[in-house]
Order: C-alpha cells, then sequence, then structure tokens
C-alpha cells in the first residue's frame, strides 16, 4: 500500500462533532464515486494506525478530494484527525472499493445513515454534474437535528433540481426545532418517494445494523440482489 503526503486545504465543521477535511493530492486524483481512501498521519510511529474515509467529492483535475469523519469518542485515528488544522499534511493512500458509483438504471436511490451521507453525496452529485437524465432521490437518517451533514447543501439539491427528491428523518427529537419526518427509515417511506422499486437501483451506506435493515427492506419490496450496492463500517 503506497502512501503520499496531502495537504489540508480547508476544514469545514459541518456538525458539533463531524469535519470535512479539503485535502490536495500531488497531481490528478483519479476514482469512481464511491470508492474510499486510506488515511494517516505523517511520521507515526505506529503504522497501522491508517482509517478507511470515503471520498466525499466528484472527481476534478485540481487534484482536490474531500473526507467527512465524525469524533468517535475512544476513537485512535478520529481524535487526532479532529486536531488537525489548515495546511498541516496527512499521508493518503488508494482509491479502494468496489462501492461504486452506476447509471444502469432509470431511478437511482441512496440510502444512508449518519456520515454514511459521504459516499451517496459524492455519487449524488457526480450524477448531478454529468447531467444524467436520472430520477435522483436520497434517503438519509440522523438522531437530531443538527447531526445532518450537508444540511444546505442537500436541501438546495432538492429545491434547484427537478429531478431530485430529498428525504430526511431523524430518530431523535430534544430542543432543536424540527418540522420534518422522525423515526426510521421503512419500508413505505421507500414506497412513498420511489415509484416503482424494482426499476430502481439502490446504494445503501451507514452502519452494519443500518444497512443490513436496508437490504431487508429493499428484498420485502422484490429488488434483486443484483439492484443493491452497500458499503459499511
Amino acid at each position: 500500500m503506497k502512501f503520499v503526503r496531502v495537504k489540508v486545504l480547508t476544514i469545514v465543521q459541518e456538525t458539533p462533532d463531524t469535519k470535512t477535511f479539503t485535502l490536495k493530492y500531488p497531481g490528478v486524483f483519479s476514482f469512481v464515486p464511491g470508492q474510499f481512501v486510506m488515511i494517516r498521519l505523517p511520521g507515526d510511529p505506529d503504522q497501522t494506525a491508517k482509517r478507511a474515509y470515503s471520498i466525499a467529492s466528484v472527481p476534478n483535475e485540481q487534484g482536490t478530494f474531500q473526507i467527512t469523519f465524525n469524533l468517535v469518542p475512544g476513537g485512535r485515528m478520529s481524535s487526532r484527525l479532529y486536531n488537525i488544522k489548515e495546511g498541516d499534511e496527512l499521508e493518503a493512500a488508494g482509491p479502494f472499493g468496489n462501492f461504486t458509483f452506476s447509471d444502469k438504471a432509470d431511478i437511482l436511490v441512496f440510502i444512508g445513515g449518519g456520515t454514511g451521507i459521504a459516499p451517496l453525496r459524492c455519487m449524488l452529485q457526480y450524477a448531478l454534474q454529468q447531467q444524467l437524465p436520472k430520477q435522483l432521490v436520497l434517503l438519509y437518517t440522523v438522531r437530531r437535528p443538527q447531526d445532518i451533514i450537508y444540511r444546505a447543501e442537500l436541501e438546495t439539491l432538492d429545491q434547484n433540481h427537478q429531478n431530485v427528491t430529498y428525504y430526511q428523518t431523524i430518530t431523535r427529537l430534544d430542543e432543536a426545532p424540527w418540522n420534518g419526518a422522525t423515526g426510521r427509515i421503512t419500508k413505505e417511506r421507500i414506497m412513498e418517494v420511489v415509484s416503482d422499486p424494482t426499476k430502481a437501483l439502490f446504494f445503501l451506506c451507514g452502519s452494519p445494523e443500518l444497512v443490513t435493515a436496508f437490504k431487508e427492506m429493499l428484498q420485502d419490496l422484490g429488488v434483486t440482489a443484483k439492484q443493491i450496492q452497500h458499503e459499511q463500517w
């Protein structure tokens, strides 16, 4: 596995415990939407201290890419990344992974939870960038309103693109105002926004528990294994 130095150009605080880094690769960085990179800290004596992070941005010719990660309590890597500053350097290897974008259906459905939104955002933005004549549906679940990553961006995409449907749900009500859907993503909710699941491609990303639940729902709706791609961690 070959690592190269990448520079942290910008840091965005997405939520109280989630950040997005824009990283500069030395040269053109080629990848397929949905893939991931391995990240480690330069000079770290513990060479096993590396983690996989999905690429959250679309391919470009500038050699930049983004990763989005949350602060995991007790996490060896995330706690150290959280203290990184703009201008610092990391080491990256990749890209890797077979969870990749495909446009082989008229309806493309992205279902995710938490930071599982990162590769789905990449795929959704790529489909829009390529002006694909597809119906694009995003179902996204988090615990609280303040946990929604890329919230303003996703709401803008929903408003500005007739072929985009963005369905957001939260599972825990607290003091934060929320007028949207509550509770988990269910078969019934999928049916609300996907006209015919048997004619769609599905891209699932999130925790193993979430991905397993999503797959079971889709199978109950008549979706075949060939129509489902998934990534979990």
